[in-house]
């Protein structure tokens, strides 16, 4: 009893998580904190798309309201659709980036390698 300790026994209880990679972009972000929370739920996957709408069974179609064409995914909506791909073009003009968009995967793994740091 002499070496008793609270937080050993809560580390003990916790057990050890693996750090996800995105961890630094949400955790130290300035961001407003509804962009915050939109960005959590992108990287689980987890965002309301009328993808995952149709499977729950609340709508019956799936096709993007944007451009009409394919149906509504993550993907499909960020990174594929042609309505939404002139926007976000015009945000990396914006912000000085001089690069094509790609899948989100790939986006995700680049926010991972230029997002670190304080800047």
């Amino acid at each position: 009893m002499e070496s008793f300790s609270i937080r050993q026994i809560c580390k003990a209880m916790q057990g050890n998580f693996e750090k996800v990679t995105w961890r630094k972009l949400v955790c130290n972000n300035q961001g407003m904190p509804k962009w915050i929370f939109i960005l959590r739920l992108a990287l689980h996957n987890r965002l309301s798309t009328k993808e995952r709408l149709a499977k729950w069974g609340i709508i019956p179609d799936q096709i993007c309201f944007l451009c009409e064409k394919e149906n509504e995914t993550l993907q499909h909506l960020f990174f594929e659709c042609e309505v939404f791909g002139s926007i976000w073009q015009q945000l990396f003009y914006w912000q000085g980036i001089q690069r094509l968009k790609k899948p989100w995967h790939e986006e995700l793994q680049w926010i991972e390698q230029f997002g670190k740091g304080k800047s």
